[in-house]
């Protein structure tokens, strides 16, 4: 599989060809070992530590710590909002990565405990095993969408979280190839009562997992706009061509 994004460091932009590309809010794209790129608002960001990027596209750290490749939020998410999150995940099974705290998605800039707001997919560095969580500002109602973790038995995995905070109604599923599984749904009162304090955007992992994007939504996408995304992530972005002529238009000079 070719890296959706283009191989090379291209400018990316929002395709407005996109089905719902005027609910893409953030939309964060590994472009190397040392930069990643939030598209909607032109920003590069460069991770907490160098790491690794495939062919593919997919970043994983360089080593077992869980380092951050995040951006920074400027204005406050709306309060009680719809959204959704997308991402495709790809475990690294020579991975050494410890600790249990590596997630996906959006969080506060405290960390990315109960007790600071979370909205996000954590993974898990002992298996192919993750879960959607959603907790308020203060971590008194926290939500996991399923008990235990979610194995998919499958090495890359496309993943979605979505749910109305105002509702509130939460659900989760995997996609592998072009089967949708379930990961549980929550109706958990008062779930993020304060969006603001969700201030990041993007990843936490260690070597153990490897990311090909981050895509968040002010909307609550059908399965079918969703699974169109995982299927053909690379229609959600344009990418600019390096510039210049082709090579054949100087040979007709």
């Amino acid at each position: 599989m070719a890296n959706p994004f283009g191989s090379a460091d291209e400018v990316l932009s929002k395709n407005t060809g996109h089905t719902n590309q005027a609910n893409l809010v953030f939309a964060m794209i590994p472009r190397g070992v040392n930069k990643w790129r939030e598209v909607i608002n032109g920003a590069d960001v460069t991770p907490t530590a160098s790491g690794n990027y495939d062919a593919d596209g997919y970043w994983r750290s360089s080593n077992s710590t869980a380092n951050f490749a995040e951006y920074v939020i400027g204005s406050p998410l709306n309060t009680g909002t719809a959204r959704t999150l997308i991402m495709s995940v790809r475990y690294n099974s020579a991975g050494g990565g410890a600790g249990t705290n590596q997630h996906v998605g959006l969080w506060n800039n405290t960390g990315y405990t109960a007790s600071s707001g979370l909205f996000l997919i954590r993974v898990q560095h002992y298996s192919r095993e993750y879960q959607g969580r959603v907790y308020d500002s203060v971590g008194s109602n926290a939500s996991e969408l399923v008990a235990s973790n979610y194995n998919p038995g499958n090495d890359t995995s496309g993943v979605v979280l979505r749910g109305n905070d105002a509702t509130p109604a939460y659900d989760a599923y995997h996609r592998v190839s072009t089967t949708n599984t379930s990961m549980g749904s929550s109706t958990v009162n008062t779930i993020l009562t304060n969006d603001a304090i969700l201030n990041r955007v993007g990843c936490r992992i260690t070597d153990k997992w490897a990311v090909q994007y981050v895509f968040v939504y002010d909307a609550v996408l059908n399965d079918t706009d969703v699974n169109a995304i995982i299927d053909n992530p690379g229609g959600v972005i344009s990418q600019a061509g390096s510039g210049g002529k082709p090579s054949f238009y100087f040979s007709q000079l």
